[in-house]
């Protein structure tokens, strides 16, 4: 009970403060920050659990038909975490060492999240010791959550943004592990899986020819006929990295005529409907539902 000094007596046991209460609640609070955080994160990463479950199942166990312990996808998935450049990886282990061609091709394969990085500084600005694993750990379906959810009031952002990049890491290095351990000891002909890259890049490339407009179809006209050209030009075995050269070339100076948004609507953040004519943004009403 009270004594009219700050303080809290307790039987049977010592003396508590005001004092001593404030800063147990102060500790206290960033404990709830962050769990209240992790719970409106979490369900955001679920669809993407189980794709990364499986894509890093099946890069752990072409890892392990290849020869490497199951140590190699775990770090990699860890300290790489770039999931198509991974795939590309257990090639450039198996062959010759030119740093110098695996440095080019990460960059080329990986040159998209320069743009992606560039989108978010704002969003990361402020964010202390998170901000440079966000930056690490940016990938394809991290970027699209963090650029587009709308964060619950209430809800750290700087601690939103960690769980969705940290629930989608460890989604892909629990996945990459575990191929990793059974890769190795699986009981039937596993001749052809490396396939599963080639696989995955054609589904990509279907998804964007039969969901896209004209815009979207160029885009994927000019990827192959670059990589035709350069197959034929430099072999089979050194086509890659100026394919992706030139690709990224073409990608940068037609610019303007693949984007989409540029006839398309975009919408802000208010909910209203953006109609984008040339240059000239049209702002137009609608009616929420």
């Amino acid at each position: 009970m009270g004594n009219g000094n700050g303080t809290t007596t307790v039987p049977g046991t010592r003396t508590v403060t005001d004092a001593e209460t404030n800063a147990s609640n102060r500790r206290s609070a960033p404990r709830r920050d962050v769990l209240a955080a992790l719970k409106a994160a979490f369900p955001l990463t679920v669809p993407i659990c189980l794709g990364f479950l499986f894509l890093g199942t099946s890069y752990g166990i072409l890892m392990g038909i290849k020869g490497f312990s199951f140590v190699w996808p775990m770090c990699m998935s860890a300290f790489i975490f770039a999931g198509s450049m991974e795939f590309v990886t257990v090639n450039l282990l198996l062959s010759a060492f030119n740093p110098i061609a695996a440095f080019l091709l990460a960059l080329m394969v990986n040159a998209r999240h320069l743009f992606y990085g560039l989108s978010m500084l704002k969003s990361f600005k402020g964010l202390g010791w998170k901000r440079p694993y966000l930056i690490f750990g940016m990938c394809d379906e991290t970027f699209a959550i963090n650029s587009t959810a709308r964060i619950p009031d209430g809800i750290d952002r700087g601690w939103f943004y960690f769980w969705v990049t940290a629930c989608n890491q460890s989604y892909w290095v629990i996945g990459a592990t575990l191929g990793g351990l059974i890769g190795s000891h699986l009981p039937f002909d596993t001749n052809g899986l490396e396939f599963v890259l080639t696989a995955l890049f054609l589904v990509i490339f279907l998804d964007q020819w039969l969901g896209g407009h004209h815009r979207e179809r160029l885009a994927a006209v000019i990827g192959v006929l670059a990589s035709l050209a350069c197959l034929v030009i430099f072999g089979a075995n050194d086509f890659m990295i100026p394919s992706m050269a030139v690709m990224l070339v073409a990608f940068l100076l037609l610019r303007p005529y693949l984007d989409t948004l540029r006839t398309g609507n975009a919408t802000d953040d208010t909910g209203d409907a953006i109609a984008i004519d040339g240059d000239t943004p049209r702002l137009r009403r609608r009616r929420r539902q």
